[in-house]
């Protein structure tokens, strides 16, 4: 009698198993996401801003309405190949992740309008950003772009172009063809002239040639808070001011980036550049910071950085500096 044949088909095998490996991802993050399976088709925007997410799953195709992903502020480097079968796409934002590159799955999304890579390490604008010719605002500020390839002229919907913070030189002859430019952002480049035909654009409105020292500022609180030596590195070069103040801040009346660092590395890299430990800053009604060392001799409602708590090894390198008593 013959053996039954083998079933090689784990789609068949398992039902909706692709469906099912995205809902749980999407719950191990826990963002808002449907239980069921076929209720992915309902998915028309996912935030994963802050969410620590080193990948994405090739079943982010599952989601074959999804038009918005708002994934800010992670460690992303790659995407799968899946990614480009997102086609209702419109708005993406990338930015503060390790990306060396814009990947070329997303410019297979013909459909996108808003494309967001700021803060990452982008080198090299790939010539397919030829085929995103939908897009109304592209943001590639504070990268490490050298050069702009003559396929930007495609992009004739463009409206608005930040290239902010990168080491641009100059300005491809193909950018003439932007019609629909409104807003070109350039400070912080190699760039000291610009072109007549960029002048000569018909829509546009605004060039911004004169650096914008309040974003650099706040991009440094953000580099320290996600532990980003390269870029406090960066942004400390570009003429961040280590002791800038966020007005504001969250439940307090400001912070600075030596009040976010929390690893030896950025506490050392910004004392050695002037940061102050002696800035003082009132405390919210109910505050969970402890005090350790009671170098603030006054009523106890206010902090500085070195009454806050600190891990053990930042304690162990302020006082070997003698920062702190022993």
């Amino acid at each position: 009698m013959p053996k039954p044949e083998k079933n090689t088909d784990m789609f068949f095998m398992f039902p909706k198993s692709r469906e099912n490996h995205l809902i749980r991802w999407a719950k191990n993050l826990k963002i808002d996401f449907p239980s069921k399976p076929d209720d992915l088709d309902k998915v028309e925007k996912i935030d994963i801003k802050l969410k620590e997410v080193i990948k994405i799953p090739k079943e982010i195709d599952c989601l074959i309405n999804l038009t918005e992903i708002h994934a800010e502020y992670n460690e992303l480097s790659e995407l799968p190949w899946e990614f480009g079968n997102l086609k209702k796409l419109k708005i993406l934002n990338f930015s503060h992740n390790n990306f060396n590159d814009i990947p070329g799955v997303v410019c297979k999304l013909t459909n996108l309008e808003y494309l967001n890579m700021e803060s990452n390490s982008i080198k090299k604008i790939a010539t397919v950003i030829a085929n995103l010719e939908n897009l109304i605002e592209l943001n590639l500020s504070f990268n490490i772009i050298a050069d702009i390839p003559a396929e930007i002229g495609h992009l004739k919907h463009l409206v608005k172009l930040n290239l902010a913070a990168n080491n641009i030189s100059e300005l491809n002859s193909s950018m003439h063809r932007l019609y629909s430019l409104s807003d070109l952002i350039l400070w912080k480049n190699n760039i000291t002239e610009i072109p007549d035909f960029i002048k000569e654009l018909p829509n546009l409105k605004n060039i911004e040639l004169e650096t914008d020292i309040g974003k650099i500022n706040q991009q440094l609180v953000v580099a320290t808070i996600n532990d980003d030596l390269l870029r406090v590195e960066k942004l400390v070069a570009l003429g961040a001011d280590v002791n800038f103040k966020w007005l504001n801040y969250g439940n307090l009346s400001f912070t600075t980036p030596l009040f976010e660092a929390h690893s030896v590395e950025i506490i050392k890299f910004l004392l050695d550049h002037g940061a102050d430990t002696s800035i003082k800053r009132e405390l919210p009604a109910k505050s969970s910071t402890i005090k350790v060392w009671e170098s603030d001799k006054s009523s106890g409602q206010y902090e500085t950085f070195l009454t806050k708590k600190h891990p053990l090894e930042v304690v162990k390198y302020l006082k070997s500096i003698n920062i702190l008593s022993r």
